[in-house]
């Protein structure tokens, strides 16, 4: 098309969708190279911009189908490095024309990170949804973070495959991530997240009291919260083991015949299934293990 347009023919004239048409074509083709193929129409893109070409100028859409198509081929580096370079563009350390990130840039090298096992995958990804914060409190409505930047780096934390310290940390950072969920106005967590933060229990944590007392805390918040699909009671049956699991849940084994009110906001859920129970904040039926009243708990 640029060829046809440089010999003359006005009406091939390639512009910025033309482009972006093509960037989003390597992103998913899923060839090797395709990315680095990507970034250089971006480079290029910008060349013809900077000469004269105004009809060329990149926008956030060519920049985060360079972001996908690096995390597409598990390369967060330079997935970030494409997200700092917007970065800087908005905020005008090294600005040359205005182009900002949106939630999107910023979630799509969140998933980078969570679905590459680097070693210290979850304190980056954390350093991330910072960053989005920042920029939202700064005036950059665009990048508020939302219930998927959280959920993601909860699942950076739940893959976290170090030493014990490592994985200490990682808990930690999942369970405080949740916790500002929770309460950030941001969004709410929904099934994925419940799903996502007990993998963390089970793959972050021995089959011990400190499991226990963490897959309580999440059952409890998703009774509260009414996302107790039949996802998350899958997931709640891989975490602990069988006498605990029914100790929580009375002995229940799909959200079908569990309270209504602890699957009330599941998409799907049938609405016309029993109604006892209420808010598993403080219900019997909720499983109230505190650590000290259950000694007799069998523990692998």
């Amino acid at each position: 098309m640029d060829d046809l347009y440089k010999g003359g023919n006005n009406a091939v004239k390639p512009n910025v969708r033309s482009f972006n048409v093509v960037i989003d074509a390597w992103a998913k083709c899923g060839e090797k190279g395709a990315a680095s193929r990507a970034a250089g129409i971006l480079d290029w893109m910008e060349v013809l911009y900077f000469a004269g070409n105004k009809g060329v100028k990149p926008d956030t859409i060519s920049f985060n189908a360079v972001i996908d198509a690096y995390a597409k081929s598990s390369d967060p580096i330079r997935a970030e490095r494409i997200l700092v370079r917007m970065e800087n563009m908005e905020t005008g350390r090294g600005a040359r024309h205005e182009v900002g990130p949106n939630t999107r840039s910023f979630n799509s090298v969140l998933n980078a990170w969570a679905r590459s096992r680097h070693t210290g995958a979850a304190e980056r990804c954390l350093g991330i949804l910072e960053r989005m914060k920042l920029l939202y409190q700064q005036g950059s409505l665009s990048c508020a973070p939302d219930v998927f930047s959280y959920t993601t780096v909860i699942s950076a934390c739940a893959y976290t495959f170090g030493d014990r310290e490592e994985q200490r940390r990682a808990m930690g950072i999942a369970f405080a991530t949740f916790d500002e969920l929770r309460e950030c106005g941001f969004g709410s967590p929904d099934t994925v997240t419940y799903v996502t933060l007990l993998k963390a229990c089970t793959h972050l944590t021995q089959m011990n009291e400190e499991r226990f007392l963490s897959v309580h805390h999440v059952f409890n918040c998703c009774c509260v919260d009414g996302l107790l699909g039949h996802k998350v009671i899958k997931q709640l049956q891989d975490a602990v083991p069988k006498e605990i699991y029914n100790h929580l849940t009375g002995g229940r084994t799909n959200s079908y015949n569990m309270p209504f009110e602890w699957s009330r906001n599941v998409v799907n859920t049938r609405r016309n299934h029993g109604r006892s129970g209420g808010s598993c904040g403080n219900s019997n039926e909720a499983g109230n293990y505190n650590g000290k009243n259950n000694k007799n708990w069998n523990k692998p």
